[in-house]
């Protein structure tokens, strides 16, 4: 069967094979059922992603690409939280994906939240960074730096001035925390050197309510280490 095939077709039958076998044993071992059409979504995002990054490969190895980048890890003794969020407009849901590494690029934990809030980008945006926030402050964190690829949200978190709006009241909760930590700073990023956080948010939108896990890999993005 294989000899008839081509690499995307047999790219995209591992990849959807994986996902069965990753929902077998979330059924069995968490009880957790995922509905088929999240196997084939999960498995051409996947798929999506890792093209991108070989994509990125390439350029960087032939010339510099000026629209790409790279994840770096943080200083020494801090740790770095990078956070996106992905909508569902039908179901008025987002999910918030957030991912804890430390200066040699281990990741230490992960959450994955999904939530029922007006669907619009900028709001989960908001949402996220203020769980990201929330998050690093139940780890015990004290030197953080906050990522996300969110122009907008990276700079409202970085004003003195508050804004009148449901965006505005997630940001200025998340700057009021902010003065809990020994040291911080929020940075933004392209989506290019978002993607982990960006699984983790998709994935967050098939979940039931909310998943963390610390050190271990969550299974969405373990094509990515």
């Amino acid at each position: 069967m294989a000899e008839g095939m081509t690499f995307e077709c047999m790219q995209e039958f591992v990849m959807v094979a994986k996902q069965i076998w990753w929902r077998r044993n979330d059924f069995i071992f968490n009880q957790r059922f995922r509905h088929p059409n999240q196997v084939t979504m999960v498995a051409n995002e996947n798929i999506r992603m890792m093209k991108d990054l070989e994509m990125q490969k390439n350029e960087s190895s032939t010339s510099i690409n000026s629209n790409s980048v790279i994840w770096q890890p943080p200083p020494f003794l801090f740790y770095k939280l990078n956070w996106d969020a992905a909508v569902d407009k039908i179901r008025a849901k987002v999910g918030i994906g957030i991912v804890v590494r430390d200066c040699e690029g281990r990741i230490i934990a992960t959450m994955r939240r999904k939530q029922s809030l007006l669907p619009l980008p900028a709001l989960a945006e908001a949402f996220g960074a203020l769980l990201a926030v929330n998050f690093a402050l139940d780890l015990g964190l004290t030197k953080t730096i906050f990522e996300g690829d969110s122009l907008q949200t990276v700079q409202a978190l970085k004003q003195e001035e508050d804004q009148l709006s449901s965006f505005g009241m997630y940001v200025s909760e998340a700057k009021m925390k902010l003065s809990n930590f020994e040291s911080w700073n929020v940075t933004h990023i392209k989506r290019s050197g978002n993607v982990m956080a960006h699984v983790l948010a998709q994935d967050a939108l098939v979940i039931s309510d909310v998943i963390v896990t610390m050190e271990d890999i969550p299974l969405c993005i373990s094509d990515l280490i």
